[in-house]
């Protein structure tokens, strides 16, 4: 076995030009870069949690951390900030982000640790990264942090310091950023609000609030819908925009380390033990040094002070201010419901997003599905019922909706996972017959451009005359333009245009293992009719054989059956959407 040096990340800086180098993970070699590393003496390390089965079985380990770690995070943020916060109120506001810091804590622990035992590791290549903090400002930039190979080698840094045997690491050269920094409109207003119309819309509505009013933010019914149900619930109605705060951004180790309640139980799980230990490093500022102006920029919304219920399907992971607000509420006897907000709800096994907006709410509503909870409360799909469905072009072309590269703060190497996509995508595209070829547009995630995989380069490389669209077009004007929509992923837009009876087609290669056992009979329904295929061939060969006749292809009876069944379990429709919510709520 050659003996080699450890690389982590894709910092450059840290490359050994005359060694034999074992890259950690695909993440190291950036496609954008490849003239950097194609001439390069090196492999890339067996991938970690590569099959479904692996994901499945250390499930129920990551759930028990995350449920042994919630309660001393929370005794030590109450005891830094002089609160007496339940668990359930540090849950609703960081929640998601401490399930993020268990899974990519794990995926980089036993990264590092299967590496350094499968492989003749000389040493390992590092940044000084003495003077790096790894807290983010919030739990929107940590998920961003997560695709960082600055924070990612510090994260690897503190990893291996935990270890009892670690080969020689080396030090090219001194880290020269202090913290991991990540600009997004995440939190800005929503453009329409710059309408001064609008503006004083909103004004003259908050005349007649009451304090007890039930407060909706991104429900995500349309607007005419939200307002009828508020009308109904006998409220003037209102609409709130996302908040921002000034944050002080001045990470201070003193006040992170001014705490009683530590872990101090040690048991036979050197992981969990870092987990542990290490959290405090990690929580994000607006939770710690911001927690006091995060807090008083909630208290100085224009909300009602003792709202009966809340309603969200989106606010409920990224906006601080808003978690804090609803937080504070619950904790004084509101209601806090949540509502599905996309694909996978309901179908995938294992799905910490699901188990978390559960988890903190009273009450869930699906889009028509129950599993097992009480608090799953069945409706309908909100993003179509009653939104006018875009209309397919017979004489169009193809339309391929194509999927990104996830944030890496999973338990498992998502670069693995994208990987194979992609090849399943160039599969799918090149067995088509070239008449239909040439009439494919390929649809990119327009966040794609700010994710390391570098899609739009690799379709380009692929086939330079193949057409691609990233965000010079709409989805909708896209859509407008073919006659038939392939899904390469398990997708929301599938639940939405099965909903609104458009013809479509869904293709993935690794079957169906990652659903739940009460969500395969239709998926099968489906697969049986031909809408979803489990090869990029098969898809390819199907979207050929219909070509000419999508129209008559998809009002076959068999097609139609399968639609409805499962439309009817997990993407509803309805003809009183408000009355329906409006029972659900009362209820």
């Amino acid at each position: 076995m050659v003996s080699r040096v450890l690389v982590t990340t894709a910092n450059e800086q840290t490359w050994p030009k005359d060694e034999p180098i074992l890259f950690l993970g695909e993440w190291c070699r950036r496609y954008r870069r490849k003239e950097s590393w194609k001439d390069l003496d090196y492999v890339v390390a067996r991938p970690f949690l590569a099959s479904q089965q692996e994901c499945d079985e250390i499930y129920p380990y990551i759930k028990d951390s995350v449920e042994r770690l919630l309660p001393v995070i929370a005794n030590s943020l109450n005891s830094i900030h002089g609160t007496e916060f339940s668990i359930r109120f540090w849950r609703i506001v960081l929640g998601h982000w401490l399930v993020r810091y268990t899974s990519v804590m794990y995926n980089r622990w036993f990264s590092l640790r299967q590496a350094l035992l499968e492989n003749d590791i000389s040493k390992v290549a590092s940044l000084d990264y003495s003077n790096y903090t790894v807290a983010t400002k919030d739990s929107w930039e940590f998920a961003w942090a997560s695709n960082d190979e600055i924070w990612n080698g510090a994260v690897d840094r503190m990893a291996l310091a935990t270890f009892e045997s670690v080969p020689p690491i080396v030090e090219f050269s001194a880290c020269d950023e202090l913290m991991f920094r990540f600009e997004t409109p995440i939190l800005q207003e929503i453009k329409n609000t710059k309408s001064n119309l609008w503006k004083m819309t909103r004004s003259t509505l908050k005349m007649f609030q009451r304090d007890t009013d039930a407060v909706f933010v991104e429900t995500y019914l349309p607007i005419k819908q939200d307002l009828l149900l508020q009308l109904r619930l006998g409220q003037f109605p209102q609409f709130h925009t996302k908040w921002e705060f000034e944050s002080a951004e001045n990470y201070s180790p003193l006040m992170r380390h001014r705490q009683s309640a530590i872990y101090e139980q040690k048991l036979d799980d050197q992981f969990f033990d870092w987990l542990a230990l290490s959290f405090m490093e990690f929580l994000p500022i607006s939770l710690v040094e911001d927690f006091a102006t995060s807090r008083l920029t909630a208290k100085r919304l224009e909300l009602p002070r003792r709202p009966k219920l809340i309603f969200t399907s989106n606010r409920f992971d990224y906006d601080e201010v808003f978690k804090i607000w609803a937080g504070e509420k619950v904790e004084s006897g509101s209601r806090y419901i949540t509502g599905q907000h996309g694909n996978n709800i309901g179908t995938r096994k294992n799905y910490f997003t699901e188990d978390e907006c559960v988890a903190i709410s009273d009450r869930f509503i699906t889009w028509g599905w129950t599993d097992g909870s009480l608090k799953h409360i069945p409706a309908f799909n909100f993003k179509t019922n009653g939104v006018e469905p875009p209309k397919l072009c017979e004489t169009g072309g193809l339309l391929l909706i194509d999927l990104s590269i996830e944030h890496r703060n999973w338990p498992w190497d998502t670069d693995v996972e994208i990987g194979v996509h992609q090849n399943d995508q160039f599969r799918f595209v090149g067995s088509l017959p070239q008449e239909i070829r040439k009439a494919t547009m390929v649809r990119l995630w327009p966040s794609q451009r700010r994710l390391p995989w570098g899609d739009e380069e690799r379709w380009r490389d692929w086939d330079p005359s193949l057409r691609v669209s990233v965000d010079d077009q709409s989805l909708s004007s896209l859509i407008g333009a073919s006659r038939l929509v392939v899904h390469s992923y398990d997708s929301t837009g599938i639940l939405e245009f099965l909903s609104w009876n458009i013809p479509c087609l869904a293709f993935w290669t690794r079957g169906l293992d990652h659903l739940r056992d009460s969500a395969r009979p239709y998926y099968e329904l489906l697969v049986d009719a031909g809408v979803i295929h489990l090869t990029a061939e098969s898809c390819a060969k199907h979207v050929t054989t219909v070509w000419d006749r999508v129209e008559n292809w998809w009002c076959e009876t068999d097609v139609q059956n399968a639609r409805q069944v499962f439309c009817d379990r997990y993407a509803q429709t309805t003809r009183t959407p408000v009355r329906d919510i409006y029972k659900t709520l009362r209820s």
